[in-house]
């Protein structure tokens, strides 16, 4: 039996105005820098880095047999402002 392996994505932001946004996890293919992503609130960011790299997990097999770990793929996504939007738009959208 093949196990399925699942790509885990990581979206993050260091906008003030970004936190407590929720991020998509799962994508249809890989993202790519410049690509924009929209968060559950509607929040649209642009792509600017894509960092490859794995993590440990631990899965369970199958009920009963308990969990093993191996090291998952990992996609981490730095988003930042759209083209075209400045940071003092940004500043005044966390003012309120």
């Amino acid at each position: 039996m093949t196990e399925r392996i699942t790509v885990k994505y990581i979206c993050r932001s260091n906008l003030d105005s970004a936190r407590g946004e929720e991020w998509p996890t799962v994508f249809i293919r890989p993202p790519a820098v410049g690509e924009l992503v929209k968060s559950k609130k509607g929040r649209i960011l642009r792509i600017i880095q894509v960092t490859h790299g794995t993590h440990m997990e631990t899965v369970l097999v199958n009920l009963g047999a308990g969990g093993r770990s191996y090291e998952v793929p990992l996609v981490e996504i730095e988003l930042h402002l759209p083209v075209g939007e400045t940071m003092e738009q940004e500043r005044a959208r966390t003012r309120g």
